[in-house]
This record gives C-alpha cells, sequence and structure tokens, in this order.
C-alpha cells in the first residue's frame, strides 16, 4: 500500500488527533503530522479545529476521546486551567501548545523549547556555550526557560528593546529557573560585546519575517564564522539575519527546524514512536515553497 493509500484509509479504529486555535487555517501543523502518519503507517489522522471557547474545546477532547490535540494562539495559556496535569517544563514556561488524552485524563505540555534545542543541537553543542537569546516574547520564554531546565549553557543573556523590559524578563527567568540570566537592550551599550561574547545567537522577534524581508535584528559586520546562528522566523526559510550569516561563514538553523522538531516531540507523546523526520521534514518544505514562492 502507498503512502497516500494509508493516508486515505481512515476507518473505526482511526485516532484523532488535531490543532486547536483561532485562526487555525493557517497551520502547517496537518502536513507535518498527515506526512509522518502516512510514512509510519498509523492509523491516524490530523485536523485543524477552530475553536472560540477553549473550556468547550478541552470538553470536546474528552467527550470525543480525540488522542491529543496541539494548542496555538490565543490558547496556550487559557487552556492550561482545563487539564488534570500540566508537564514541569510547561509549568515553568506558563503556556501549553500540547495535550495528550490518556483514557480521559488531559496532560499538558510545552514542546516549543524542546523542539528547539533538538534542533540547535544538530548544528551546536549547547553545553558550556555562551548563548544570546534576541527576544522577551513567549518563544523566548519557551526556548529560555527549556534550556535552564535541561542544558548547562555557560551564560544566557537575554536582549529586548528596554532595558528595563530585558532587566524584568531575565529576573522571571531566573526565578522560575533558580539560574542566573543576563541581559542588554538591543540600543545598550554593551550589546556589541554581548553578540561577540556568544556562541550561540538565537532570534525570537519577527524582525525578518515576511513580509519585512529586508529587515535583519542585527547587522552583517557584528556576526562572525565562529558564531552558529539560529533564526526561529520560518517565512522566508532565509531569513536577512540567515543571509548574513552565512555570508560570514557561520552556521546556521533554519526556524522550519524547530517546527519540525516541535511537533515531532509532540508525535512521540501521542503515538509513543519516532516520528519519520526526513519525510516530515520534505512535505514541511515543499509546503513553504508553495506558500512563500523563496
Amino acid at each position: 500500500m502507498s503512502a497516500l493509500d494509508k493516508k486515505k484509509s481512515i476507518n473505526g479504529a482511526t485516532a484523532v488527533v488535531g490543532v486547536i486555535g483561532n485562526p487555525v487555517s493557517h497551520s502547517l501543523s496537518p502536513i507535518i503530522h498527515n506526512s509522518a502518519f502516512a510514512a509510519c503507517g498509523c492509523n491516524a489522522v490530523y485536523v485543524p479545529f477552530l475553536v472560540n471557547d477553549i473550556e468547550d474545546a478541552v470538553a470536546g477532547v474528552r467527550a470525543l476521546g480525540i488522542r491529543g490535540v496541539s494548542v496555538t494562539i490565543p490558547f496556550k495559556q487559557d487552556v492550561m486551567k482545563h487539564l488534570d496535569a500540566i508537564d514541569a517544563a510547561a509549568e515553568a514556561v506558563g503556556a501549553v501548545n500540547t495535550v495528550v488524552n490518556d483514557n480521559g485524563r488531559l496532560t499538558g505540555y510545552n514542546t516549543d523549547g524542546y523542539g528547539a534545542l533538538r534542533a540547535l543541537k544538530q548544528k551546536a553543542a549547547v553545553e558550556n556555550a555562551s548563548v544570546l537569546v534576541l527576544g522577551t516574547g513567549g518563544s523566548a520564554c519557551g526556548i529560555a526557560m527549556t534550556m535552564l531546565m535541561t542544558e548547562k549553557p555557560v551564560r544566557l543573556v537575554v536582549v529586548g528593546r528596554t532595558p528595563e523590559k530585558s532587566a524584568a524578563f531575565a529576573g522571571m527567568l531566573t526565578k522560575r529557573s533558580g539560574k542566573p540570566v543576563e541581559h542588554c537592550s538591543f540600543d545598550g551599550s554593551d550589546f556589541s560585546s554581548r553578540v561577540h561574547e556568544a556562541d550561540i545567537i538565537i532570534n525570537t522577534t519577527p524582525v525578518g519575517m515576511h513580509p519585512e524581508i529586508d529587515a535583519s535584528p542585527l547587522s552583517r559586520d557584528i556576526i562572525e564564522s565562529r558564531h552558529t546562528v539560529f533564526d526561529i522566523v520560518y517565512t522566508p526559510q532565509y531569513t536577512k539575519l540567515l543571509k548574513y550569516a552565512r555570508e560570514k561563514r557561520a552556521a546556521v538553523v533554519f526556524g522550519y527546524e524547530m517546527l519540525l522538531h516541535q511537533a515531532a516531540v509532540q508525535f512521540e507523546l501521542w503515538t509513543k514512536q519516532a516520528m519519520p523526520l526526513g519525510v516530515a521534514r520534505k512535505a514541511l518544505t515543499a509546503a513553504l515553497k508553495r506558500r512563500t514562492h523563496v
């Protein structure tokens, strides 16, 4: 039976998983997961659920026996109070992006940080590295907190728009993790030296995202060949930041790799088996190419 035939074979034993959010029509998750289900012969299907009321949606997951769901904007925080248990990493981050239904008991996880680390560790060792995180939003929190909980960077520095915002974010991370986090601002006098000290640079800001594709959070001149530069923006695949990094012969990590690897963690939670990454990556990159034409 071909992969296409397997993908079409839905029957009374087919497990249902999906994504809940508003909006969800743009989600690439169905492409990733359904390609993986087809490749491994899993009798499962992944569908989008447009949700207005998160409490009703969670009740529906229980009532319908849905195996699990991805959770996206705007429900990553609100969903937490409707679950039976929350994983330690998700609790620390303060957001859930994955729910597993174990015979009616719903447990929340956050796979964003784990996905980012898996993607990053394909190119760089995090242990004993000096890490610079650009941004102070939800993605920055997920990546930084997971790194602090599971890895041993020698230094973690967060960068925000203002000194006050940076200090508050670093303080929150330190309080939740019990580990020191340093900070600076993009316009601070020490910003250039912080970039120079870094081994790994992670951009979690939307700077460079389509349609503002000529913008970059860093200038070309400040990037060094020894850096590993990770941009979580994936539209376009080659952001201006990553183009600069390639020109300076730095190692680069594409944003779609985080999307792929966080989905792989979800896949493992729902199926208890590894995602066939090669197949899923091919489906994802093809979808991105169709969508962005870059």
